[in-house]
């Protein structure tokens, strides 16, 4: 069952089968950049919110409009926004995170490639009345315009429907998130939970979670996938595949756990259910985990608590930090988690990512840091 999520995980919309069948199927089909979109407002409107994750290929030339100092997952969105890599979008949200997101906003504004974009100003400081009530009212505009591009009101109904649906798949791919790291060893490898996770960004949510739940038994009546290896905890933002992954594998190594923009931080805490709809969206992509773009005071509290917790539960020996180059708001944390962990006596490992991985470099540093990491 593996292969369905795998094809549907190509983070080129023109190329994905799924993204192509939900367009043959008359669905609007609209692409957002972050982890803190929320998609329950699109999909409530019969739109199906897409993630945009950097990828090589069908771009168009941007030099032009992008600055030197600009991370591979920014510059590939916007050569594929340009190009024909997302051709087949009706639309395009950008919420805020960094300099380089509102930039490119900025060009896809002033090119308008998309008969509908938006962009949602989410703060910075999370756990403030103040924050709460302006992203509020951020939501209600967005909403607002998202019911005049479709022509029709979106409804409270509509909405808890679509939270209901939303919260559903995020505790689905918990349950997967588990199987690979809570148990003594492995039933699923990092590699192919990251390709479950990627395929629900390009997937109705109930078909994925339709498909997911069939996937989970498959994988609780299997046999482990790894006897002995050293089990490791990711950090860093998002990657457009799995290479990474299979490539700590074969060098006998585990991603059990993350805090990865397309791993816990996009599926960890559902939306509440029960109230109203608008305010507990607020509330849930203000206010969950932390994320290197957010400046409150208790951030790296928050962060550092969530990896090590995460190292206890799934007996991880390690934190490999792969972050991409030029990534200010990553790297600033790093130096901060990097010390914790060091005073504490975890091993990390920095890593430096483009585009591509860089596997030859990277193979020798994973050998290294496995040797020391495994001693433990």
């Amino acid at each position: 069952m593996i292969d369905a999520f795998k094809q549907a995980s190509e983070p080129v919309t023109a190329r994905n089968p799924a993204v192509k069948e939900l367009k043959q199927s008359g669905r609007r089909v609209i692409g957002y950049t972050c982890s803190n979109f929320p998609e329950e407002i699109a999909y409530a409107a019969g739109m199906v919110p897409v993630r945009a994750i950097g990828a090589p290929g069908l771009g168009g030339e941007t030099g032009p409009l992008q600055p030197e100092a600009q991370c591979s997952v920014a510059r590939s969105n916007l050569q594929l926004a340009l190009g024909e890599g997302f051709s087949n979008l009706d639309g395009f949200v950008v919420t805020n995170s960094c300099d380089m997101a509102q930039n490119f906003y900025s060009a896809l504004e002033h090119y308008s490639p998309f008969p509908f974009l938006h962009f949602i100003s989410r703060p910075n400081i999370a756990h403030s009345r103040p924050a709460l009530d302006f992203f509020r009212f951020e939501l209600d505009v967005f909403k607002q315009a998202v019911e005049r591009f479709v022509g029709k009101p979106i409804a409270d109904e509509d909405l808890s429907n679509a939270i209901s649906v939303y919260n559903e798949n995020r505790r689905l791919l918990k349950e997967l998130y588990d199987l690979r790291g809570k148990g003594e060893k492995p039933l699923i490898s990092g590699s192919d939970f990251t390709r479950v996770a990627i395929a629900s960004f390009y997937m109705d949510k109930a078909r994925h979670s339709e498909l997911l739940k069939g996937f989970l038994e498959e994988v609780r009546r299997g046999p482990p996938v790894a006897e002995s290896c050293v089990r490791v905890h990711l950090s860093g933002s998002t990657f457009p595949d799995a290479e990474l992954f299979e490539l700590i594998e074969q060098v006998g190594g585990m991603v059990v756990s993350d805090d990865l923009c397309i791993g816990t931080r996009y599926f960890m805490a559902p939306v509440e259910e029960g109230g109203a709809p608008m305010d507990a969206l607020a509330d849930r992509y203000l206010n969950k985990m932390a994320c290197p773009c957010m400046h409150h005071g208790s951030k790296l509290d928050e962060r550092y608590d969530f990896i090590k917790g995460q190292l206890q539960q799934c007996g991880g020996q390690g934190v490999i930090f792969a972050l991409q180059r030029l990534c200010d708001c990553h790297l600033v944390d790093y130096q901060a988690l990097r010390y914790r962990l060091q005073s504490d006596g975890i091993p990390c490992l920095y890593h430096e990512v483009e585009a591509t991985i860089g596997s030859g470099q990277l193979r020798t540093k994973l050998e290294a840091f496995f040797e020391i990491a495994g001693r433990d």
